[in-house]
């Protein structure tokens, strides 16, 4: 098979525009897919290049990521600590100017619904006292809710050491990001009830709020629904500590990675760190020898 297939390579040290060169999802994956991918304005397309540019990813590494990136469905990364299993995203993200990587670390007993959305209810009762405040004001979408807003371009996920996690979380993140929707309680409150069957049945009522996401931005959400139109390109890392129902296992391109494939990796990037640290070294003895002669 040739390499004109494959979107990302692993190999660029600049960034390219190959993901306009993606199909359509299948269209028994995902429905939300707008008929045109645009990158749109606003984007930190150099934020993950300090991360990204000493990271040389395996073979098997850059099949999984094409894989996943043509199926919609999140690349699961296994293997021990320590071994870099993260920075792969930052290499995808940077390559296709995917934008600055959404980290989500999972901690212990993490909630779906607190990876979406956080809802500051105390907040809101405090200050009520003086006025009545704006429900979206106390609202912040968190890392998963960020990544589903995604419309035109896919934006990158991280969700770090799945392992932490209780053993509902896997089938509850599932539900999502197989769907690609998510309904907000405060928020599909405020959504106003129609008045006439003739507004029922045009969908006139359509309500729409700013909230800030989880790089602060606004952005809007109607009638209180999350809805994805472009799915996000998603990495969970595991460090094999424990199992995972078996439909979420079947829903992602999942790779364990073996100790001689990341000793490999890891020799690879130790030498290009040796050759950069030479380089700098002989640049900084000619700086100096020429420093001399001049002085003189």
């Amino acid at each position: 098979m040739t390499q004109d297939w494959k979107i990302f390579t692993g190999k660029d040290a600049e960034q390219t525009d190959r993901l306009y060169d993606l199909p359509p999802a299948p269209p028994w994956r995902f429905a939300g897919r707008n008929s045109q991918l645009s990158r749109p304005a606003g984007l930190d397309l150099a934020s993950e290049k300090k991360r990204a540019d000493p990271f040389i990813p395996t073979e098997p590494m850059r099949m999984a990521v094409n894989a996943a990136l043509y199926l919609r469905r999140p690349l699961l990364l296994t293997g021990r600590p320590g071994t870099g299993k993260s920075t792969l995203i930052s290499k995808v993200a940077y390559e296709l100017r995917l934008g600055s990587v959404i980290r989500w670390p999972i901690s212990s007993k993490p909630t779906v619904k607190g990876g979406i959305y956080e809802y500051d209810a105390v907040g809101r009762l405090q200050a009520s006292k003086t006025k009545d405040p704006p429900v979206e004001d106390f609202l912040r979408l968190g890392p998963l809710g960020t990544a589903l807003m995604g419309q035109t371009w896919p934006r990158p996920l991280l969700i770090d050491e799945i392992d932490k996690s209780d053993l509902d979380f896997a089938n509850d993140l599932l539900n999502v990001i197989e769907e690609g929707t998510y309904e907000i309680p405060e928020l599909v409150r405020l959504k106003p009830k129609p008045t006439t069957a003739r507004s029922r049945k045009r969908g006139t009522n359509a309500h729409e709020v700013r909230v800030r996401d989880y790089f602060g931005d606004l952005v809007t959400i109607a009638d209180g629904r999350i809805v994805c139109g472009e799915f996000p390109f998603v990495v969970i890392t595991s460090n094999a500590e424990r199992d995972f129902p078996a439909p979420f296992l079947r829903r992602c391109i999942r790779l364990t990675s073996s100790n001689h494939s990341w000793a490999s990796t890891r020799m690879r990037i130790a030498r290009i760190r040796d050759v950069t640290s030479s380089r700098n070294s002989r640049n900084g003895w000619l700086k100096m020898r020429i420093s001399q002669r001049t002085s003189c």
